[in-house]
């Protein structure tokens, strides 16, 4: 259609330009300063009434003088029905004052479009966006106003700001879920960023709590709070979102008022709630929770569609959160088992005593792997011999049912296997029952109830069992491969310092023996040559008494020198007998008397230099004497030596112990020197951290000093 030209009466001079004005396909000239003079008005509708836009003419009072077909049939209306009609009559919004501004302004300026809601018959909505001119018709102003239906223009944004909605909803999920947050913070943020970015009434999400069969409520937000404290925990079982679960498919509604499944219409019409959406959260075909919105407009296809990928990544990342968690209790508990064991090792490690060491291993046993009976057996030639047990059962019981325990096949399988052995229900094997009805019939119903799950552990070291480790619990399939692992570390360090507490008592039999034979030497050659001594003197003098009383009194004097020297090596023995006299005396008087000993009984010349009494322990006293003794008779001995040296010093930080002498001498690297008592003194030195020394030539004389710190 050819531009139709509204003219108004411009100057020839051409001073002032003539604008234009699109109305659908159609060219309209402005006049200056915005101003239009329309001469023709049936020309003027005849084109606007073939244009594709909104045409229409108002006065400054709001009232419609035209309005053209495109605009009529848009609000629905005929074009008489519609001049009928005010401004105030299409626009709720609709002022007096501001809209005669608008009128004065547009006949002053050009007014920018802008966009505008136009309200329909049936009071659906169109928008549209309305460019207004002034115009001059028969010498009175009317606004002229141009509409044009932005319908797809508006679909095409609300489609891009939806799109970016959900792009950034997934965003802020995806980074939620990436946080290193407990689960419940880590849901709440999800919720908060569905609420924000789908602008619904609420969001909430529920976990499973597999036990009990229970979802419970980790996350809430928005407005809505329908029913929130009755809603923390929802049984599975027997409900309506217990079907959503079972089903493992999502529940939308867009219609809540008339929908049959919802009961408590009133809650809908007080929060104008229109849709509610829930997806159960699916990880492997489990389902881990639920999520539930509620919104107070109709839900789209796009956003169902988006909802679906938000609670699969929800759902993955609650899956992925409980691995996590699991995990990290693995990790603890291992810690803290590995931390248990080291600490039971250490314990039992410094145990050398058999019995308590003993006790001692079911005590700690009961801190790795819970048990209600535990018995610790040895084997003996094949045979099971039981060496301690702790139990909830009475003591005369346990000892019964210990006998026939003994001759069960499984206890000896694991003995022979080498290998954990766990019963789950131990009451379920015909056999043990009926062996337990038949032999403690008055106790059967009590040893069953206890006697529920069993494992035996074998003992094992250097390659070989050496006992077994049998535990009960009161549950049944309560031992696990778990437990099984735990019991072998520890059954391993019990049976290692079995061994060892064995390999001291051995130890500790064949010192002993030592001792005796050590002690029977020095009897027999220092206090039996004494009462021999008493004895033959005694005899002289009883036979001289009436015809020498001289040589009586002589004999006699002998009697009373050898009882004398006889008591002082009681009293040095008694040192050797007795290390707590030690803690009496002290360590300088028991030197002394030692000194004394060797001085009078063979005749030795001895220079003794001894200290204050050291300030060490009674332990390292004891030590340092018998370092000095077993010193001292080397030199009586082996040296035929006529001087010796015996120093005791104090150092800044040590105590020196020291013994010389003129003698023949040796050569310490030899073999035969160790037949001299020196590796017994180097381990005595070793133990308390000292160093023992020894300088020695062949008739040059030896030195034996050892040197051991005084702190603890």
């Amino acid at each position: 259609m050819d531009a139709y030209q509204i003219l108004g009466p411009f100057p020839e001079n051409g001073s002032h330009n003539i604008d234009t004005m699109h109305v659908g396909n159609t060219h309209v000239a402005l006049a200056p300063s915005y101003i239009q003079v329309v001469r023709d008005l049936q020309k003027f509708k005849l084109i606007s009434d073939r244009t594709a836009d909104g045409t229409s003419l108002m006065d400054r009072e709001g009232r419609f003088i035209y309005a053209n077909q495109t605009l009529c049939n848009w609000a629905g209306y005929t074009q008489e029905e519609y001049l009928c009609l005010q401004l105030s009559d299409r626009d709720p919004n609709y002022n007096q004052a501001t809209y005669q501004q608008l009128f004065d302004r547009a006949f002053q300026e050009v007014i920018p479009p802008f966009e505008f809601v136009l309200k329909r018959k049936d009071s659906t909505a169109l928008p549209v966006e309305i460019s207004l001119r002034g115009i001059i018709f028969d010498g009175k102003p009317l606004l002229f106003g141009v509409a044009r239906d932005i319908t797809l223009r508006k679909q095409m944004e609300e489609q891009r700001e939806r799109h970016m909605r959900y792009v950034s909803l997934r965003a802020d999920i995806s980074h939620s879920l990436a946080q290193h947050s407990s689960l419940d913070i880590m849901l709440q943020r999800c919720c908060e960023a569905i609420v924000y970015h789908l602008h619904v009434a609420s969001s909430r999400i529920w976990t499973m709590n597999e036990d009990e069969r229970v979802l419970e409520l980790q996350a809430s937000a928005g407005i809505s709070s329908y029913h929130l404290d009755t809603q923390k925990r929802l049984p599975v079982e027997n409900s309506k979102i217990g079907n959503h679960v079972r089903e493992q498919r999502p529940y939308l509604i867009n219609d809540v008022l008339n929908d049959p499944r919802i009961n408590d219409k009133r809650w809908v019409l007080e929060e104008g709630i229109v849709a509610v959406a829930s997806y159960p959260l699916i990880v492997d075909e489990q389902v881990v929770g639920m999520m539930t919105l509620v919104a107070q407009k109709q839900f789209t296809e796009e956003t169902f569609d988006v909802l679906t990928l938000v609670a699969d990544a929800i759902a993955q990342g609650i899956g992925r959160k409980w691995a996590e968690e699991r995990l990290e209790n693995q990790v603890e508990q291992r810690t803290r088992e590995l931390s248990m064991l080291l600490q039971v090792s250490h314990t039992v490690a410094s145990m050398l005593e058999r019995q308590p060491l003993l006790n001692t291993i079911l005590a700690q046993l009961k801190s790795v792997v819970e048990y209600s009976s535990a018995i610790l057996f040895d084997i003996q030639e094949g045979l099971l011999v039981p060496l301690a047990y702790q139990s909830v059962l009475p003591a005369a019981v346990m000892e019964q049912l210990i006998q026939l325990l003994q001759q069960g096949p499984a206890h000896r399988q694991v003995s022979q296997q080498r290998k954990a052995f766990i019963i789950d229900d131990l009451p379920m094997d015909e056999r043990f029952t009926q062996c337990i009805q038949q032999n403690l019939s008055a106790d059967a119903e009590l040893i069953l109830a206890v006697y529920r799950s069993c494992m035996v552990v074998p003992l094992i070291t250097n390659e070989r069992s050496i006992g077994l480790l049998s535990m009960a619990y009161h549950s049944a399939n309560f031992y696990t491969q778990h437990h099984a692992d735990l019991a072998f570390a520890l059954a391993n360090q019990a049976a290692i310092a079995l061994e060892n507490a064995s390999l001291y008592e051995q130890a500790r039999a064949l010192a002993a023996l030592q001792e005796r034979q050590y002690l029977a030497r020095e009897l027999h050659d220092s206090v039996s040559q004494e009462l021999y001594g008493v004895v033959l003197n005694a005899q002289i003098a009883h036979e001289a008494l009436e015809t020498d009383p001289d040589e009586a009194r002589t004999a006699l004097d002998h009697v009373i020198e050898h009882a004398d020297s006889g008591q002082t090596e009681m009293r040095s023995l008694l040192f050797e007998l007795v290390p707590q006299a030690l803690a009496v005396e002290g360590l300088v008087a028991a030197l002394q008397k030692r000194v004394m000993v060797i001085r009078k009984h063979y005749k030795l010349n001895v220079a003794a230099s001894l200290s204050a009494e050291p300030a060490c322990s009674l332990e390292k006293k004891h030590a340092l004497y018998r370092i000095a003794q077993e010193a001292l008779h080397n030199v009586i001995k082996h040296a035929h030596a006529t001087v010796v040296t015996l120093l005791l010093a104090q150092e800044e930080r040590d105590v020196l112990l020291e013994v010389c002498d003129n003698g023949k001498g040796f050569d310490p690297t030899f073999s035969f020197s160790a037949g001299l008592g020196l590796q017994s003194m180097k381990e005595r030195a070793a133990r308390l951290h000292g160093i023992l020394s020894i300088r020695s030539k062949p008739e040059q004389g030896s030195s034996i000093s050892v040197r051991i710190p005084m702190g603890a």
